[in-house]
């Protein structure tokens, strides 16, 4: 037994560190459709934008008080992964500048926070654009669907706030971390130390694995998720009771980043393929060096085309809409407002429970998602592991979608709109948490 926990240890490890990261395609675009209802016209109210020095510098004292919550019940909730030194001086209250913020809420030192409002696909500039990699550093092509204006002493409404900085966990602050030692993150978990895959465990979490996942590789459950959601929840209602919407917002678009994340299920489960036979086929593989190599290259394909599918097509959305962007469309507008499970936690909420709850659905749906995306997209996207999507030059997610029988393009949605229905649910409830007496 001890033997075969080992194995699985090697095997779940082998994946993390060598596996990319991708979170829902264009976050923007599903919170976007996600908030287009009545219930939330009060989101088109427009507001002045803020420096984040200037709301940190007046709002210092309040500011300290935040972080020492937090790192209070950071310390009962996951001590293992902050410094207990961050107890004593939480935030630099006479210093209160951009540092003294970046280090308390332990960001990466590099992180911007620039005044940006991001342009729709079809949305005309109304002001000067900002270059991509100012925004978005490990974003380098100033494509269409990548622009952002400067909107610094403009008015920008709650709504374009949400939907512009959506994305903005993956810009820069959660990446390379664990170099800071000053931080207490510990050790890394799963995913490399450097670039794109730095940031996994702040994406990831894996709360429903298996018997043989806790007592084998029981470190992979130990995604931080919950930390930064509580956190940056605390941050925006905080700045919301002090009169800084601007600041509110974009704090709780940071929140819903990290609980869409979590409604994808290649980002709840950890090998959402792997059963007992599974492992039972690596443990009698002859090469597990190959077995290793196979299986990851195969996870990231799936992955990939998965995320493409859902980015490309909500983009398609507002510039040539059919059937398939159609039906996302609605997937993400679908009634009820949140799910009946959520309308508890607007009074009183629980955030560990909350994220169970999300996370229990779309890991239970990552198994069958994981085998209708091999029936779907076949063998030479699936199952080939001499292919790779990100190096193939001929791969367009358009036409592969074009090509697909009447069918498999069902079955996409089908699966799609699951997960969709998920994720917009919780988006709405992080909105509705932060503005419940409003109501």
């Amino acid at each position: 037994m001890k033997n075969i926990y080992k194995i699985t240890l090697i095997l779940l490890v082998s994946f993390f560190y060598s596996v990319s990261l991708w979170s829902w395609g264009s976050h923007y675009l599903i919170t976007l459709r996600s908030l287009d209802h009545p219930n939330f016209s009060f989101l088109d109210r427009e507001v002045p934008t803020e420096e984040l020095e200037a709301f940190i510098k007046k709002e210092r004292e309040g500011l300290y008080k935040v972080f020492k919550e937090y790192y209070e019940w950071h310390y009962k909730f996951n001590p293992k992964r902050m410094n207990p030194e961050y107890l004593k001086n939480p935030f630099d209250k006479e210093k209160a500048d951009l540092q003294s913020f970046i280090r308390a809420a332990r960001l990466n030192p590099q992180a911007k926070f620039l005044l940006v409002n991001r342009i729709i696909p079809g949305q005309k500039l109304k002001y000067n654009i900002v270059p991509i990699k100012e925004v978005y550093p490990f974003y380098t092509e100033q494509t269409f669907f990548y622009q952002f204006e400067d909107v610094k002493n403009k008015k920008v409404s709650l709504r374009s706030i949400l939907v512009t900085f959506a994305d903005e966990p993956d810009w820069v602050m959660d990446h390379h971390l664990w170099e800071i030692k000053e931080y207490g993150y510990g050790i890394q978990p799963y995913g490399e130390p450097k670039g794109e895959s730095s940031k996994a465990p702040f994406h990831m979490l894996f709360m429903h694995e298996p018997w043989i996942v806790h007592k084998a590789a029981s470190h992979l459950l130990e995604g931080m998720t919950i930390e930064r959601i509580v956190l940056f929840t605390k941050l925006a209602k905080f700045a919301k009771d002090t009169g800084h919407d601007y600041w509110a917002h974009r704090f709780l678009a940071w929140a819903i980043h990290y609980y869409q994340d979590l409604g994808q299920p290649y980002h709840a489960k950890a090998v959402p393929e792997a059963d007992f036979w599974y492992y039972t086929r690596y443990i009698l593989s002859w090469d597990k060096k190959a077995f290793q190599d196979r299986a990851t290259q195969l996870l990231k394909n799936k992955h990939f085309i998965y995320e493409d599918f859902v980015s490309v097509y909500l983009e398609k959305s507002f510039t040539n809409p059919d059937r398939i962007t159609n039906s996302l469309v609605l997937a993400l507008k679908k009634e009820p407002i949140i799910f009946e499970s959520y309308k508890k936690f607007i009074k009183n909420p629980d955030y560990y429970q909350i994220v169970y709850d999300l996370t229990k659905y779309s890991s239970d749906h990552a198994y069958s998602l994981d085998k209708n995306i091999q029936t779907i997209f076949g063998k030479k996207y699936t199952q080939d592991p001499n292919f790779d999507i990100e190096r193939d030059p001929n791969y367009n997610i358009t036409n592969v979608i074009e090509e697909l029988e009447g069918n498999k393009k069902n079955l996409l949605l089908i699966e799609t709109e699951k997960d969709f229905q998920n994720t917009a649910q919780i988006t709405r409830f992080a909105v509705l948490d932060l503005h419940k007496k409003e109501l």
